[in-house]
């Protein structure tokens, strides 16, 4: 029962050596534009980003999956400026 319990808090050590963080969106549109691009392996962007390759599969695939509302009536109007002329400079910058 003692290494049952040992083993019960390794576990809780491991996952709370390193705190939750949270991505603003432009990042995670940065990250996910690069997987796009193809240039780099998922490893490779996980270790120049900081992030795990799992989570810029998944940001990718979220941007995928929204990118034909960006052609919806409205749809790219919807956003702030400031962002529109980030997605705008990005995708110039990766068409590149």
């Amino acid at each position: 029962m003692g290494s049952h319990h040992a083993s019960r808090e390794a576990v809780s050590t491991a996952s709370a050596g390193r705190p939750r963080r949270r991505h603003s969106s432009e990042f995670k549109a940065r990250v996910a534009l690069e997987a796009l691009k193809g240039q780099k392996t998922l490893n490779e962007l996980a270790s120049e980003f900081g992030v795990h390759p799992v989570q810029i599969a998944q940001w990718k695939r979220q941007l995928l999956d929204a990118s034909a509302g960006v052609f919806e009536s409205g749809g790219a109007g919807t956003g702030s400026a400031r962002k529109n002329s980030w997605w705008s400079s990005s995708i110039r910058r990766s068409a590149s």
